[in-house]
C-alpha cells in the first residue's frame, strides 16, 4: 500500500488545480471525490488535475479519473491532467486514458 493522498486546491480566474501527492489509489478515492465534488456545481472554466507528485495510481485511481472525465464533459467543463509522473503516464497509455483525454481537449472549441 502505497502513502496517504494529500490533496490541495487552488482556485484562480475560474480555473481550480487540484495537487495529489502520494498514492491515488482504492483507499484514498472518496477523498478525491470529496475534494472534486464541489467543484463539479461550481461556475468554473476548467478543472486541472496535477499529478507531479503523485507516486503511485491503481485501476481505482484510473477510474477516479476517467469518472472525472465524463461528469466534466457532462457539464461541458474543460477537464486536464498534468505534470503526469513517467510511469503513470505509461499507465494511462496501456490503458487507453491519454487517448481519451487527448480527445476530450481536441473537442474543445
Amino acid at each position: 500500500m502505497g502513502e496517504k493522498l494529500k490533496l490541495a486546491t487552488m482556485l484562480r480566474e475560474g480555473i481550480v488545480t487540484i495537487y495529489g501527492e502520494g498514492a491515488l489509489v482504492f483507499s484514498s478515492g472518496i477523498d478525491f471525490k470529496s475534494e472534486l465534488k464541489p467543484w463539479l456545481t461550481a461556475d468554473l472554466k476548467e478543472i486541472v488535475l496535477d499529478l507531479e507528485k503523485v507516486t503511485q495510481i491503481d485501476s481505482a485511481g484510473l477510474g477516479l479519473i476517467a469518472q472525472t472525465l465524463n461528469q466534466t464533459a457532462a457539464r461541458n467543463l474543460m477537464f486536464r491532467v498534468i505534470n503526469i509522473p513517467p510511469a503513470i503516464l505509461a499507465t494511462f497509455e496501456l490503458t487507453g486514458l491519454s487517448v481519451k483525454l487527448a480527445r476530450r481537449k481536441k473537442q474543445e472549441p
